[in-house]
């Protein structure tokens, strides 16, 4: 049988050739990728090209709409802050001209509006005083202690009269400086009314401090209630801007004609002699009136001390001047010398348009715009010193009736019929 032969021997060269034929075929296959890299990068590149311009395309316009809006948002931004940039800086130059902001106290505007609506509704509670007389609370708080009957409590001795004069040279001490800085130097017509006016006021204030500290003497039982005290400082406050609120800012125009200007100066005049008039008629009253309180001449004996206090305590017919013929002739007087007053400033602000209520554009308005538009608005009218002197006359009306009825029911048949509660009557 035949027997199998043996394998054969292998050859020494195969594993050489097996690991040559790789060499060569990785040889091969890192030519064939290096001739092929730049291939492939072109192909890359034209395919990037190929798909970059949509989404470049695509993220623009996302891009554009987005800037848009962002520079819409930005130019509405930028024309707000623009126009109150504006009129901060109207506002800014106003202030620096004399002006001051719109709700300030010291806004003429504003001032002229609230004064008026002050002084009418003082009217307004004058005349439901004296129409409704069967108020005893009411009466009582007017009639400034000469009953016993009314409110009690909270009351203030007359020589508390001081404090009202001291507020008041205060208050208009700081409004004749604000003129004086502000006003004089414009040198409009309205101004130097103004100017006129509160130095003839405080002139007032100080011959009334002088009169309650020197002259008046008050009994001791003469009291007013403490809304009277609270009502006459506030008084005080509010009485001396009312005269130097000329700048209103609604006037029609800011200089008078020729024969405005003779007019103005002829009323302005009549002014000062009724103001000097009323000031001289009311010292003379108050004089009277403390002339019947001073006490006999010094005794050692105590009847005649007993005889003073109670001359002190007590009430006596006035006699002489404007008491001849009205019971309460230094309310007459203040009356003269406020209607003095009235007629150094009223007159000015008529003839300037002050008082005329149109929609027509006014001189302020037009230099408070910020463009050169017209500018129309409705111009409040300047109503606060006529609405000072018709609540001056309302409430000095409604005390002198108080008074007057007092005296009748006091004195009786001694008292003189013929005198009027503050204005003169008619003899015949």
């Amino acid at each position: 049988a035949l027997r199998p032969s043996a394998p054969a021997a292998p050859r020494r060269h195969s594993g050489r050739r097996a690991r040559a034929r790789r060499l060569i075929y990785r040889l091969k296959r890192l030519k064939r990728r290096r001739e092929r890299a730049p291939l492939r990068a072109s192909r890359a590149h034209q395919w990037h090209l190929r798909a970059r311009p949509a989404r470049v395309v695509a993220s623009s316009s996302r891009r554009r709409r987005v800037c848009r809006r962002a520079r819409v948002e930005v130019s509405a931004r930028s024309r707000l802050c623009a126009r109150r940039g504006a009129r901060a800086g109207a506002r800014r130059s106003a202030r620096g001209a004399g002006r001051r902001t719109m709700w300030d106290w010291d806004d003429d505007s504003t001032a002229n509006v609230a004064l008026a609506l002050t002084w009418l509704a003082l009217v307004t509670c004058s005349a439901l005083v004296a129409a409704r007389r069967d108020v005893e609370a009411a009466r009582g708080a007017a009639a400034r202690g000469k009953d016993g009957k009314g409110l009690k409590r909270g009351r203030a001795p007359h020589a508390w009269f001081r404090h009202f004069y001291v507020v008041g040279c205060a208050a208009n001490a700081r409004e004749l400086a604000r003129l004086w800085a502000r006003g004089a130097a414009t040198g409009r017509a309205d101004a130097r009314a103004a100017v006129v006016a509160a130095t003839l006021f405080q002139a007032h204030c100080l011959r009334r401090l002088y009169e309650s500290a020197r002259v008046s003497t008050y009994g001791d039982d003469a009291t007013m209630h403490a809304i009277v005290y609270a009502g006459g400082l506030a008084y005080y406050v509010c009485a001396p801007k009312t005269w130097a609120a000329y700048d209103c800012g609604d006037a029609a125009k800011t200089t008078l004609e020729p024969l405005e200007t003779l007019a103005a100066t002829a009323l302005g005049a009549l002014g000062v002699a009724l103001f000097a008039l009323g000031n001289y008629r009311q010292y003379e009253c108050h004089v009277i009136l403390a002339r019947l309180r001073e006490p006999s001449a010094p005794s050692s004996s105590a009847r005649d001390a007993d005889a003073d206090v109670a001359r002190r305590s007590r009430y006596f017919i006035p006699r002489g001047g404007w008491f001849e013929r009205v019971s309460c002739a230094h309310y007459l007087a203040e009356i003269v010398l406020y209607l003095g007053l009235a007629l150094i400033v009223v007159p000015t602000d008529v003839f300037l348009g002050k008082l005329s209520v149109s929609a027509r554009p006014s001189v302020s308005s037009v230099s408070r715009a910020s463009s050169s538009s017209a500018v129309v608005a409705a111009r409040v009218p300047r109503l606060a010193p006529l609405a000072l002197l018709a609540a001056i006359v309302a409430n000095l009306a409604c005390v002198a009736s108080s008074h007057h009825a007092w005296y009748l029911k006091t004195f009786g048949d001694a008292y003189p019929r013929d005198r009027g509660a503050l204005f003169p009557r008619r003899r015949g």
